[in-house]
């Protein structure tokens, strides 16, 4: 077979840099993603479109709506030019191409670099070909094509991880024997959650799924749990759509569940390990659970029969019909855990695989609360369609493969934890995690495990594991990347930390599926630190005028809207508030603020609700975190404003010092004195030495309730 790649001059079409805005604003990075690319290309028959001067590459199902796509493109340019040009080339049956957009860079003498199979001639006289025995000039790109010559996968792939590297040419020849079949899911359907879980087991049978300190599961073993675990759902009279839900630390049973609520047809709710009684009621209730699962095992959380005994002391929700509690004890009205299994074993494979095809891709994949300030927690239903096209994302933006080992700590109740679990799950890749946070443990887990990427994503999580004494002789030099949520400074900081890693930011919320963008791994520092990339493909983002409603120039800050097919399907049983969050465009209020710049990269910079207003002047929480956490005395800031009678707010600040710094109150305020504008300078420095969290978050209204005690209650720090 013959293996083909052609060069299109960039000056006849659009310029590099708006043919590289376009392309990843609707279809993601192909930059320096390589292995990614020669996954999904074996074992296919694909062909490559040349379109308004980007390139995709696509196979014969993905992307099948192509006059859609290209009415996304209103430019007659586009019509009258390329048109014919890529009829002519999409003829030619089983052609691979490659298409340079343009150097940025990369390769030596400034210009791309490409791996090369073989050379044949082009398809027509605009296409040039590229020779192995010298480089090829760009026309009108100023930057020239490397081409280096590989005879198969391991020699590629290797080339990859020591050169920046734009392409790569193959065919659908097997060029590896044992190379795993390209996930489905880069085409236009993504599976559903257990289409997901099937396909992986199949592919990768003896990797490993998940790995706990105690214990690890490989993909055929956690496809057989969640298999047990659906048939006991079935055994307890759930049926297909109804919603059921699990309260349980982070765990390899919790993923079982989830996983096996998908091959039984039902819908899993994830609840929050850390909800009070009350919250607990309001939640099973809310989603009408028919069957609820927790454990007798203690993380941080107090005994959950415990807690839901306080839930239900004036009576089950009346569409409660079965607890279930996985552990050793047995106590009255819960079913126990051989009887939760011993169920199972009376339903045959064949009910559960019907139970399973009830499933839809628009169906919905998980129900997941969110913690309103004012309110009770609101129900996100996300669909298969939506969450799986997310996981996909993720991984594309990550270039995971099967060789990942993923840490994520994060709790699995929380779209932090399940997300990018599901999209490993979905590439082939290890997740490594823990029943609860412990930065001894996580330091031994990321190195014995041989961890390739960390996902503390909170600066409680991370300052804590580089405080850890065991920190300076841990090698963590296989990690190359690390998601951390923080302001730029402090992450320059974590990358001084972990200097092999490339340190990113995400940006996101439950109601689009847990997030819609993270910074991309060959972005320079300065863009990796103070933005978070462009928002995946598909995703909508305005910046609005709080105020006027108008849409922001770049760079102006605004409330974040979003709209999308990653979005959720309205908040669970309120469609009043719903609509109170829409906009007349159909856009998302997220009440967040940020910027979009010129290159449609997203930064966040804080919540409207963090938006202080001194004296009339708007003073952002975020500018004086970031300030305080210059100083080398403070591990974590969180500034809230106080009322006051002349200035109508103030900032005040509390703190949690650094491990062995006895920083004091007056100390901080004078390192803002000269650096921030008097009204910005906070009153109050308080010290603590634990936050209170939301599911990752610091709430900050009961932060600004502990503070006006403070200054207006007479309470005592």
């Amino acid at each position: 077979m013959q293996h083909r790649i052609f060069v299109v001059p960039l000056a006849t079409h659009l310029a590099p840099a708006e043919a590289r805005r376009h392309w990843e604003q609707r279809h993601g990075r192909v930059f320096g993603a390589t292995p990614g690319l020669l996954r999904y290309r074996q074992n296919r028959p694909v062909d490559a479109e040349w379109d308004a001067g980007r390139a995709r590459f696509c196979s014969e199902t993905w992307y099948a709506d192509r006059a859609a796509e290209r009415a996304a493109y209103d430019t007659d340019h586009y019509r009258e030019t390329v048109a014919a040009d890529e009829a002519s080339f999409l003829d030619r049956e089983g052609a691979w191409s490659a298409v340079v957009l343009d150097g940025d860079g990369l390769g030596p003498g400034g210009g791309p670099r490409i791996l090369w199979f073989d050379e044949s001639p082009p398809p027509g006289p605009d296409w040039r070909p590229v020779r192995l025995d010298r480089p090829v000039p760009l026309p009108g790109n100023g930057t020239t094509l490397h081409v280096a010559a590989v005879d198969d996968v391991d020699a590629a792939l290797a080339l990859t991880r020591s050169t920046p590297v734009v392409g790569l040419v193959c065919d659908s020849i097997d060029l590896d024997p044992h190379a795993e079949e390209p996930p489905d899911e880069h085409f236009s359907e993504p599976p559903t959650v257990g289409q997901m879980l099937v396909r992986s087991a199949e592919r990768w049978p003896e990797a490993d799924a998940l790995v706990y300190p105690d214990r690890r599961v490989s993909y055929a073993q956690l496809l057989e749990g969640a298999r047990r675990a659906g048939r006991s759902f079935l055994a307890q009279g759930v049926r297909p759509g109804e919603r059921v839900g699990i309260l349980m630390p982070n765990c390899i049973e919790f993923m079982e569940l989830f996983l096996g609520a998908h091959l039984a047809g039902a819908v899993p709710v994830t609840v929050n390990a850390r909800y009070k009684a009350r919250e607990l009621r309001h939640v099973v209730e809310d989603a009408e659970l028919v069957a609820l699962v927790t454990t007798d095992v203690v993380a941080e959380f107090v005994p959950f029969v415990d807690l839901l005994g306080r839930a239900f002391a004036e009576g089950r929700p009346p569409r409660l019909r079965t607890l279930v509690l996985l552990g050793r004890s047995s106590p009255e009205g819960y079913v126990d855990q051989a009887a939760w299994e011993h169920a199972g074993t009376e339903v045959t494979d064949d009910a559960l695989d019907a139970a399973g095809r009830t499933v839809a891709p628009d169906g919905t994949a998980v129900v997941m609360y969110t913690s309103g300030t004012t309110s009770d927690p609101r129900g996100c239903p996300l669909s298969h369609r939506a969450l799986m096209r997310t996981a996909d994302q993720v991984g594309q933006r990550f270039d995971l493969d099967s060789e990942e080992r993923f840490w994520d700590p994060l709790p699995l109740f929380h779209m932090a934890g399940l997300l990018p679990t599901l999209a490993n799950l979905l590439r082939g890749g290890a997740t490594l995690s823990m029943l609860h946070f412990d930065a001894g443990t996580a330091l031994r887990q990321l190195v014995d495990e041989r961890a390739t990427f960390a996902y503390p994503a909170f600066p409680t999580i991370t300052q804590s594991i580089i405080h850890h004494p065991g920190f300076a002789d841990a090698d963590l030099s296989r990690v190359r990347g690390l998601l951390e949520s923080a302001p730029p400074e402090t992450l320059r900081h974590v990358q001084e930390a972990f200097p092999a890693a490339k340190v990113v930011t995400s940006y996101g919320l439950t109601e689009a599926s847990g997030v819609i963008t993270f910074s991309h791994l060959d972005d320079p520092d300065d863009l990796r630190f103070t933005t978070s990339g462009r928002p995946f493909p598909g995703v909508e983002v305005r910046i609005v005028d709080p105020e006027t409603g108008e849409d922001c120039p770049p760079g102006a800050v605004g409330e974040i809207r979003l709209a999308g097919p990653s979005m959720f399907d309205g908040y669970l049983n309120d469609p009043a508030y719903t609509a109170s969050r829409t906009d007349e465009r159909g856009f998302l209020h997220t009440g967040d603020l940020g910027t979009l710049d010129a290159e449609g990269r997203i930064s966040y910079t804080g919540r409207l609700k963090d938006m202080l207003k001194v004296g009339g002047e708007n003073v952002a929480a975020a500018e004086i975190e970031a300030h305080l956490g210059r100083h080398p005395g403070v591990k974590i800031a969180a500034v809230v404003g106080v009322a006051d009678a002349h200035l109508v707010e103030v900032p005040v600040a509390f703190v949690e010092r650094a491990p062995g710094t006895p920083v004091a109150e007056e100390e901080l305020i004078t390192h803002c004195r000269g650096e921030l504008a008097t009204f910005k300078l906070p009153r109050r420095v308080w010290f603590v030495d634990e936050w209170p969290m939301s599911t990752t978050k610091i709430q900050k209204f009961q932060l600004r309730e502990l503070a006006e005690s403070y200054v207006h209650g007479g309470a005592t720090p």
